[in-house]
C-alpha cells in the first residue's frame, strides 16, 4: 500500500518520501483530502511510460489485476444492443 503525506508535510518529511520510494514504496501527496500526484521511483515510472502491450497482453493481465469471472455480471446485460444498427454500403456504384 502507498504511503500518503499531505502537501504541508511534504518539507518535513522529504528524506522519508525519497528513501520509501526508492525502496520501491509508492507515495501519494494529498491535498484537502484528496490524492493530487503519486511519486514513483524511476524504474517504475519508466517501466510504465515504455511498456507496450498487445491487446491480448492487456486483457490477459486485466483478467489476472481484476477477478473478472468471480463478479457478478452478466455479459447479456452489458453487450446488450439497445437500438438497431444500420448499415450502409459506402462503395461507389
Amino acid at each position: 500500500m502507498a504511503d500518503q503525506y499531505s502537501i504541508e508535510q511534504i518539507s518535513d518529511h522529504l528524506e522519508q518520501i525519497i528513501q520509501d520510494v526508492e525502496q520501491g514504496t509508492a507515495v501519494q501527496l494529498i491535498r484537502q483530502g484528496e490524492r493530487v500526484a503519486v511519486i514513483l521511483c524511476a524504474t517504475e515510472y519508466d517501466r510504465l511510460l515504455h511498456e507496450k502491450l498487445g491487446f491480448g497482453q492487456a486483457i490477459e493481465r486485466f483478467r489476472q489485476e481484476y477477478n473478472v469471472e468471480e463478479a457478478d455480471i452478466n455479459p447479456d446485460e452489458v453487450f446488450i444492443v439497445t437500438h438497431p444498427v444500420i448499415l450502409f454500403n459506402l462503395r461507389p456504384a
